[in-house]
């Protein structure tokens, strides 16, 4: 498994909306929302899996299912902005969370669903896909600032498939590097 892609939302100005279902300040997801809103912000992770067709359990046609999961430590960094744009570090506070279940993008942390994908197809991967969504935090300014999230770190990424598997082996789990994320100036 590979990382596809890592796409992230730091909200700058920050100005989340918790009661907001639409609109540029939203922080609910909508049916069939997977993905982070531009209120409260936080973000996607793609994967893919290479090599499952040269697989011989694959080539022989096993059909199998289970379910992909993902945690993550993140931290994010809030504060304010003078009125010229500038992130005021005195300001800056962290909120932290260890182990932050993702959510599943849909059914693509089904294998049964991606294993169709590879069967109906011939070429390209595919991997399972999540997200994280923020709830809001409150962020106190001075008059003349404005409340910004300054960075976002996601660490200890890890992705687990915690069944058997004769495609991809027994109770396999992946790790990635950090992914840091930042808005504003410093």
């Amino acid at each position: 498994m590979v990382t596809d892609s890592f796409k992230a939302v730091v909200p700058n100005p920050y100005r989340p909306d918790p009661t907001a279902y639409f609109g540029p300040h939203k922080c609910n997801l909508y049916i069939k929302d997977y993905w982070p809103t531009p209120g409260c912000g936080g973000f996607s992770f793609y994967t893919k899996l290479s090599g499952v067709r040269d697989q011989p359990a694959f080539q022989e046609g096993v059909e199998e299912s289970g379910w992909f999961s993902a945690t993550a430590d993140v931290t994010r960094t809030y504060g304010c902005t003078d009125k010229d744009g500038v992130f005021d570090r005195s300001t800056a506070f962290d909120v932290k969370s260890a182990g932050e279940r993702l959510g599943a993008v849909y059914r693509e942390a089904d294998w049964s669903f991606l294993l169709g994908h590879y069967r109906s197809t011939s070429a390209g991967d595919f991997g399972p896909r999540f997200f994280a969504n923020f709830k809001p935090v409150q962020v106190s300014c001075a008059e003349g600032t404005t409340p910004t999230q300054h960075g976002l770190t996601v660490a200890h990424l890890k992705v687990s498939f915690d069944h058997e598997s004769k495609i991809l082996g027994d109770r396999r789990s992946w790790s990635f590097g950090t992914f840091e994320v930042g808005s504003g100036n410093s």
